[in-house]
């Protein structure tokens, strides 16, 4: 079975693209320090270009489209991590 590295060199791939993985992980962290363009998805790591969203922001964004279509019946289940 592959690494995350190995596979990237394997494939050939350009870049990779991190997310939802636990990102301190030896196999990403050797990654990340590799010569392969990493971009992560809410996580920063020092000289890597990151995405970072805004969740209130988006909630609040979320709950007011959908108030605005008028929905009448509406679940939002969400967990918080601290």
């Amino acid at each position: 079975m592959f690494k995350h590295y190995e596979h990237c060199r394997y494939r050939g791939v350009d870049g990779v693209v991190i997310a939802c993985i636990n990102f301190f992980t030896e196999e990403v962290q050797r990654l990340v320090q590799s010569d392969i363009p990493v971009v992560t998805i809410d996580h920063v790591f020092d000289g890597r270009i990151a995405v970072v969203s805004n969740n209130i922001q988006g909630m609040e964004d979320l709950v007011s489209y959908i108030l605005k279509r008028g929905t009448e019946r509406s679940l939002f289940r969400f967990f918080v991590r601290f």
